[in-house]
């Protein structure tokens, strides 16, 4: 919605424009038609603060420690009742095992960032229109594509090298739990695909499984059977 007047006290025109999120943008031109002044009111198009973006990512980020923490004190707990029988090789911490999926994670969402910046000033500024929102669901659908080809890649990494990005800086190895060799692409991901339980409530139900099962495997290892070693 747009409406347009005079400035009071002057020959220039005012042209307000409503966005949908309820933020008006104000421009003001000279009779000609050039712009002169562009001012908005309050945060932009977005109907909040812009403290508000920064305080939603909050949450977020405890959402990404929680399993963390939760990893750390299942490990202690572990290590106190539990021994690796492979021979010279240890089973990977829960810790190691969570920190490499945080990171995993990270790296997954990396094809996200252009639609994020895209979208930014969308709300900050402009506020939103159809050909914006058009272009933001463009990029959406470009990092969902570019996340899948990823996990792919990851599938195809861990099976033949057993260790995705993150489980290289963590110092970890997906391997067959009966002859301790890389388990091939089709085993990695299948254990990928079971991501979908073993993620759920970010990692918890996997992470409980792998804590308390015999070789801390979570329900995509004992699938696949693999185990999660030290390098």
């Amino acid at each position: 919605e747009w409406t347009i007047g005079a400035v009071e006290g002057s020959d220039r025109i005012e042209i307000a424009v409503a966005g949908m999120t309820g933020g008006v943008k104000r421009l003001e031109l000279s009779p000609e038609g050039t712009l002169l002044s562009t001012r908005r009111n309050g945060s932009g198009g977005f109907p909040f603060g812009r403290q508000f973006l920064l305080v939603m990512l909050i949450p977020q980020a405890v959402m990404l420690l929680v399993p963390l923490v939760f990893a750390m004190v299942l490990s202690v707990m572990a290590n106190r009742h539990r021994t690796s029988d492979y021979r010279n090789e240890e089973l990977a911490s829960m810790t190691a095992r969570a920190l490499a999926g945080t990171l995993d994670y990270l790296f997954l969402c990396l094809p996200a960032i252009p639609a994020i910046l895209n979208a930014l000033p969308m709300f900050l500024e402009d506020g939103p229109d159809p050909a914006a929102i058009a272009g933001m669901f463009t990029y959406v659908a470009a990092g969902m594509i570019g996340g899948l080809l990823l996990l792919l890649g990851f599938s195809v990494l861990e099976g033949l090298t057993g260790a995705t990005p993150g489980k290289w800086i963590a110092r970890i190895r997906v391997v067959g739990a009966d002859d301790l060799r890389p388990c091939g692409v089709g085993r990695a991901f299948l254990r990928k695909l079971l991501l979908v339980a073993d993620g759920f409530m970010n990692g918890m139900v996997g992470l409980l499984i792998a804590a308390f099962s015999e070789k801390r495997q979570r329900l995509g290892d004992l699938v696949a059977k693999t185990v999660v070693i030290r390098r």
